[in-house]
């Protein structure tokens, strides 16, 4: 079931907000699109306060093929989202022409405890975990995938942005719900990840959040 099928007080009499920095490959434009979404498939999108939001209605995604009733014409194409140097891309296929929508990819961010080079994985929207890739304990390389979340019928792969140990991961588990900035794991340093009391605190502090 969909995030957006649950039927609680956080889903079911509130319409979610959200607003993406992106920027258009091809002319280098930089917008903020603000989302409102009404459900899993139906959402509306404003591209500047000026203007009416566009109206997104029955998204279908079969692989990468998507349809959907956008402003009230029904359009179908292809669609691939991925994570290129440091950004996450999506590429969406129309009527022969590409259009690609780029952001910084906001699934990683470093605590006060945190090097450089390691640090907390969070949620980058609300969704539910589809597959684990790593246990408790795995050593990682950067840029390995650790999981997939499915929101809004597509697939987001996560990945490590540093080398390390991963920590945290004892009340994940497939099929789990997750909310938009949730701390999912943490990649602790190679030499520091074998003590029990610092990765007892990380997984207690994990649990609280989620």
């Amino acid at each position: 079931m969909a995030a957006w099928d649950a039927a609680d007080s956080k889903r079911l009499w509130h319409r979610l907000v959200r607003r993406l920095p992106v920027r258009l490959a091809e002319s280098e434009q930089q917008l903020e699109l603000q989302v409102t979404h009404d459900s899993a498939s139906s959402f509306e999108v404003q591209v500047t306060p000026s203007e009416p939001p566009v109206s997104v209605q029955h998204l279908q995604l079969t692989g990468d093929e998507w349809n959907a009733e956008v402003a009230g014409q029904r359009l179908r194409g292809q669609a691939l989202l991925h994570s290129h140097a440091g950004e996450q891309v999506l590429s969406l296929w129309l009527q022969g022409r590409c259009h690609e929508f780029r952001r910084a990819d906001p699934t990683w961010s470093k605590d006060a405890n945190a090097t450089a080079s390691h640090g907390q994985l969070t949620s980058p929207m609300p969704g539910k975990v589809v597959k684990l890739l790593v246990s408790e304990g795995d050593a990682v390389s950067r840029g390995q995938p650790l999981l997939v979340i499915e929101a809004m019928k597509m697939e987001h792969t996560l990945s490590a942005h540093a080398e390390g140990i991963v920590q945290g991961l004892s009340g994940l588990h497939v099929g789990t719900q997750v909310e938009d900035g949730q701390v999912l794991l943490r990649i602790g340093e190679p030499a520091a990840a074998g003590g029990k009391d610092a990765e007892g605190g990380v997984a207690a502090a994990v649990g609280a959040v989620a």
